[in-house]
C-alpha cells in the first residue's frame, strides 16, 4: 500500500450493531493510512480500505466500574480520603510496563473551587517534590508520571531523551531510535507524543520491510536498511528483516500503550486489531487490547446510563482526551510573543487601535508589572487591543481579512474562493471576475487580489497535490450541523503549513514553524504554573492529531524523520494555538439558476483572523463583531457586509468586521464577547 497524494484510510465496520448504542452497524474511524498488505483483507469500497470487526461488539453485560460519570470527574484533583491533603499516597511502581492505571484514592469531597484546587496542588507539588512542568499530557498515566519523579527517574529520562534527539541528527531513519523515544515519552506521561513517535517508527519499519511506500521519500527503504546495517554492523538481509519486525512489534505495543494513555480507546482497538493480525500471539498486545476494550465498554455504559443520545455516545466514545500543556523540552522562546512581534502586528492596525500588553492581578501586581519594561526578545505576556483615539458608537473599528479561512467545501468544487472563501456563484459574483490559475484547475479565486496573493505565496506549495482526502475522510467527533467537526483542524493545518513552507522557500531561510508570524502571534490556553491537573481536557484523535498532519507534511515535501523542527510537539502546539484562536460560522446562500433561485447547501467555516484574535473577552463588551459569512441570505441586509470605506465584503468571505457598540474613549481596551451569537449579545 502507498502513502501518496490520495491516501487510503481504513473504514472499520462493526460486525455487531449493538456496539454503538444500537444505532448503526457501520462506523467510520481512522487509523494509520500505511499498513501492511495483510490489512487489506476485505477489498475496497469507494476507494477506501474496508475492515470488519467481529469481536469488538459492545453488550450490556459485565461492563465493570465506570471510569467517569461526567467530564469533571476526570479533571478533579484526586486526594485521599480524609480532611487533610497531606496524606497523598501515589501508587507503588507498576508491576509491568502496561499496568499503568492511576490509583490515587478518591476523596470524600472533590476540590471544586479554583483557589482551593490551586493551593492543594501547589502543596502536593512541594511535598512530593514534583516538577509540575513535567507531569505529562495524559489523564490516565498521572500516577505513573508522579512515580517516575518520586523515584528519581525524571532527570535520567530527560538526559536519555536529549541523547536520543542527538542520535536522530545522525541516524533519522533508524526505527529503533524512534521506538526508544516513544517509550521515554510514555514514561514521562506525554502519551500523545509517544503515539506519534511510535507511528513514525511504524512508518520506517514498513518502509524497511518494503510493505509500504512513502512516495515523497523514494529512497526511504534503502535509508532504513542502511541505518540498521550500520547499527548492527551486518549486511545480512535476514538479520535486518528480523530486526525490523522486532521494532515493528515494539512500536505497535507503544502505540497501543500511548493511545490508552490518551483515553483513545476506540482508536486503540482499531490499531490492536491490525497489530494482532501480524503478531497474533503476543501477550502484551493481547493484554493491551483487553484493557482498551474494557475501558471502551465502561465508557460506553456510563454514557448510556447518563442518558446521552446515541449520536453523542458515538462521538464521545470515539475520541480521546489529553491535557493542553507546554512540552518542557521545547525551547521556551518558541512560546514567546516579543516586542518586535507586537510592533509588526501594530503596523497592520491602522489609526483606530493598537495591540499592547495587559496585566491581571491585584492593583499592586498590576502596578509593578507596568513599571517593568520588556526587553527585546522577551515574552511580553498577555496582549489586548486598545483604542488609539476616541471612537463613536457604530463606527467600524477593524476589518480583518485572512488567508487562514477554511470550510468543509472542497476547493476543487470551484464554488468558493480558495483565498478568502467568498462565494463564486451568481448573483454574488459576476462570472467574469472569477480568476483561475493556468497551473492547475483545482482552485478558483474571487478577485485579482486573492489570485495574486495565492499564486505568489501558498499555492505553490499546494499546486498539483491532492488533499481531497482531508475533506472526504469521514471523521469521528463531528458535533453535528452548524460545525465542521474535528476535520477542520487538519484542513486548517494544511493551509497554514502551505503558507509557512512557501514563506521559507521565498526567504531562503529555515524558520521554526512556531516562529512564523502567523503562528507566533497566536497563544494557546495553558494552565497556570504548578498545575498538576488542568481544569479542562481536550479532545484528541489518532487520525486528526497524528496521522493527518503527518501525511500533510509528507505531501508538502517535508522529511518528518530528518527535520528537527516539524516534530509532533510542534504540530500539537500549532493545533493548540489555532484551536484557541479560531472562530466558527456558517454560510447558506440562495443562488440564481435559469429555472429560478435555488437554496444552496450550508457551508461551515472556521477562520483564524490574525488581528481579531487579540481581542479579549468581556461579559459587557464594547465591540460587536460579525464575519463575512452570511447565515441566511434572505434575512441578511447588505449593511452586514459593508466596511468603513463603503466597500462591501463578498458573501461567505473569511473576513471579520468589528464595530463599536458604544462610545469608546482613547486608551480604553476594546473587548468582545466570546459567547453567544456573533454580535456578542
Amino acid at each position: 500500500m502507498h502513502l501518496n497524494s490520495n491516501p487510503q484510510t481504513p473504514i472499520y465496520q462493526d460486525g455487531d450493531s449493538c456496539s454503538d448504542a444500537q444505532t448503526s452497524t457501520t462506523d467510520n474511524s481512522h487509523s494509520s493510512t500505511v499498513s501492511s498488505d495483510q490489512d487489506v483483507t476485505q477489498g475496497q469500497q469507494n476507494g477506501m480500505l474496508l475492515y470488519t470487526i467481529t469481536n469488538g461488539a459492545i453488550d450490556d453485560s459485565n461492563l465493570g466500574s465506570p471510569i467517569w460519570s461526567n467530564a469533571e470527574d476526570d479533571l478533579a484533583v484526586k486526594l485521599p480520603n480524609g480532611t487533610s491533603s497531606k496524606d497523598v499516597a501515589f501508587p507503588s511502581p507498576p508491576s509491568s510496563e502496561y499496568e499503568l492505571e492511576p490509583e490515587m484514592t478518591v476523596p470524600d469531597t472533590l476540590i471544586a473551587a479554583d483557589t482551593t484546587k490551586s493551593n492543594g496542588e501547589t502543596d502536593l507539588v512541594k511535598r512530593l517534590n514534583l516538577n509540575a512542568d513535567w507531569m505529562g499530557t495524559s489523564q490516565v498515566y498521572m500516577a505513573q508520571t508522579a512515580f517516575t519523579q518520586t523515584s528519581g527517574n525524571l532527570e535520567p529520562l530527560k538526559d536519555w531523551r536529549k541523547s536520543l534527539l542527538n542520535d536522530l541528527t545522525t541516524s533519522p531513519y533508524d526505527p529503533s531510535i524512534w521506538v526508544d523515544l516513544s517509550g521515554i515519552d510514555c514514561k514521562l506521561g506525554y502519551t500523545d507524543v509517544c503515539v506519534a513517535n511510535a507511528y513514525r517508527a511504524l512508518l520506517l519499519t514498513q518502509a524497511g520491510l518494503n510493505t509500504a511506500e512513502i512516495t515523497s521519500l523514494p529512497n526511504l527503504t534503502n535509508d532504513v536498511r542502511e541505518a540498521i546495517h550500520l547499527r548492527l554492523r551486518t549486511r545480512s538481509s535476514i538479520i535486518v528483516a528480523e530486526e525490523l519486525n522486532r521494532k515493528k512489534l515494539e512500536a505497535s505495543q507503544l502505540l497501543l500503550d500511548g493511545l490508552k494513555g490518551c483515553s483513545a480507546y476506540w482508536d486503540g482497538l482499531q490499531e490492536a486489531k491490525k497489530a494482532l493480525t501480524e503478531f497474533p500471539d503476543d501477550p502484551e498486545l493481547l493484554e493491551l487490547k483487553k484493557e482498551l476494550l474494557d475501558e471502551f465498554k465502561t465508557a460506553h455504559q456510563e454514557l448510556v446510563a447518563a442518558g446521552y443520545k446515541p449520536k453523542s455516545i458515538r462521538e464521545m466514545t470515539r475520541s480521546g482526551k489529553i491535557y493542553q500543556k507546554k512540552y518542557p523540552w521545547v525551547e521556551e522562546s518558541l512560546y514567546w510573543r516579543t516586542p518586535a512581534l507586537v510592533r509588526d502586528v501594530n503596523k497592520e492596525f491602522g489609526q483606530n487601535a493598537e495591540v499592547r500588553s495587559v496585566v491581571w492581578g491585584t492593583p499592586e501586581e498590576i502596578a509593578a508589572a507596568r513599571k517593568r519594561v520588556k526587553k527585546e526578545g522577551e515574552d511580553v505576556g498577555p496582549l489586548g487591543i486598545f483604542a488609539t483615539r476616541d471612537i463613536k458608537e457604530n463606527e467600524i473599528i477593524l476589518v480583518d481579512r485572512t488567508l487562514l479561512g477554511i470550510s468543509d467545501a472542497r476547493p476543487n468544487q470551484l464554488d468558493w474562493c480558495d483565498g478568502c472563501n467568498a462565494s463564486l456563484r451568481t448573483p454574488y459574483l459576476n462570472p467574469k471576475e472569477v480568476r483561475r490559475p493556468d497551473c492547475c484547475k483545482a482552485v478558483a479565486y474571487c478577485s485579482q487580489e486573492c489570485y495574486d496573493t495565492a499564486i505568489n505565496g501558498y499555492h505553490s506549495s499546494l499546486c498539483g497535490k491532492d488533499f481531497d482526502w482531508v475533506y472526504t475522510t469521514s471523521l469521528i467527533g463531528a458535533p453535528g450541523d452548524g460545525e465542521c467537526g474535528s476535520r477542520w483542524r487538519p484542513i486548517m493545518f494544511a493551509r497554514l503549513m502551505a503558507i509557512v513552507l512557501s514563506d521559507m522557500k521565498s526567504s531562503s531561510s529555515i524558520t521554526h514553524p512556531l516562529q512564523h508570524p502567523l503562528v507566533a502571534r497566536m497563544a494557546a490556553n495553558y494552565p497556570r504554573p504548578n498545575t498538576l491537573t488542568p481544569e479542562t481536557a481536550h479532545h484528541w484523535q489518532f487520525f486528526e492529531n497524528v496521522v493527518a498532519p503527518t501525511q500533510i507534511l509528507l505531501q508538502l515535501g517535508v522529511d518528518i524523520f530528518s527535520s528537527p523542527i516539524f516534530t509532533q510537539e510542534a504540530i500539537q502546539t500549532i493545533y493548540w494555538r489555532i484551536e484557541n484562536n479560531a472562530n466558527m460560522a456558517s454560510t447558506e446562500l440562495t443562488y440564481s439558476t435559469p429555472t429560478g433561485p435555488v437554496k444552496g447547501e450550508k457551508v461551515n467555516q472556521v477562520n483564524v483572523n490574525s488581528n481579531y484574535l487579540f481581542f479579549n473577552h468581556s461579559c459587557m463588551p464594547n465591540v460587536t463583531w460579525h464575519g463575512g459569512a452570511v447565515p441566511d441570505s434572505h434575512g441578511t441586509e447588505i449593511s452586514w457586509l459593508r466596511t468603513s470605506e463603503g466597500e462591501v465584503e463578498k458573501p461567505g468571505s473569511s473576513s471579520v468586521i468589528c464595530v463599536a457598540d458604544r462610545d469608546i474613549e482613547k486608551g480604553e481596551e476594546l473587548k468582545i464577547s466570546y459567547v453567544g451569537d456573533p454580535l456578542g449579545l
